[in-house]
């Protein structure tokens, strides 16, 4: 289990509420910020025989940096991953400096690893057609109708998946043709509301047990909470396998297709 000094896990918290409520980055982007720097900090506690302190962070030398990368690869970690840790760690020397708390300018050396650059893969219209009825009939229930209209909302509106599961009822207009979401880097975008979204929506809210009120989830899951990115990407690899479909199907390809 990592140790670190008080005043550096203090540090790393409030980072984690910046960019959480500050910058407002997705949950899944959190997450893997707070992986990516425990790693380095772990790394940096076996390599240096002590507790990481932010004096420590201040003089970490370019040799650090790139030992920590390198160690990663020789993990088998994929360049992507090692890319988004570096980036990780950027930021946090940024917040860092930007704060007053500390200054190391040899991050700004640490380049990341090249990574080749993966066009989307969009799915066929007919293996898509597959899916949506699929997901339908697996569960005979308001289930079957909340997995489609998702899948129908990221395939006819472009969705990420933690956009159109960070949706409230609030969020869906009573009436009009389209609505503003705010997707990555706080960015926002109208969307427009395809008459199959729509009526595939309607469908699911008619059925879903949950009482509707402003600021409950549009998606829900079973438990009476907000619908878990998982639980959307186990239905999607389970009905993949129904239909002996590609690895490539995923609720992510639906959006590029």
């Amino acid at each position: 289990m990592l140790a670190l000094d008080p005043a550096l896990e203090n540090l790393i918290q409030r980072w984690l509420d910046w960019i959480t409520h500050g910058k407002r980055l997705s949950p899944h982007t959190v997450r893997a910020y707070q992986t990516d720097i425990k790693d380095f900090l772990s790394f940096m506690t076996h390599h240096h025989g002590q507790i990481v302190t932010i004096e420590m962070l201040s003089e970490a030398t370019l040799t650090d940096f790139r030992a920590w990368v390198a160690g990663k690869a020789h993990d088998a970690i994929i360049a992507r991953s090692r890319a988004r840790a570096v980036s990780s760690l950027r930021h946090f020397y940024k917040w860092l400096d930007i704060q007053g708390i500390a200054h190391n300018p040899m991050i700004k050396l640490l380049r990341h690893p090249k990574i080749d650059r993966n066009l989307p893969r969009p799915m066929q219209t007919e293996s898509i057609e597959q899916v949506l009825h699929e997901t339908e009939q697996q569960h005979d229930n308001w289930i079957g109708l909340r997995d489609r209209a998702l899948f129908i909302l990221l395939y006819g509106a472009g969705l990420r998946i933690d956009e159109a599961l960070r949706l409230n009822c609030a969020d869906w207009p009573i009436s009009g043709d389209s609505f503003t979401i705010t997707g990555k880097g706080n960015k926002q975008r109208q969307i427009v509301i395809l008459d199959v979204v729509e009526k595939a929506v309607a469908n699911y809210r008619t059925a879903c047990p949950f009482a509707e009120q402003a600021t409950r989830p549009l998606f829900m899951g079973v438990q009476g909470k907000r619908l878990n990115q998982g639980v959307v990407q186990r239905s999607m690899r389970h009905i993949r396998s129904l239909l002996n479909l590609p690895d490539t199907v995923t609720p992510h390809a639906l959006r590029h297709s």
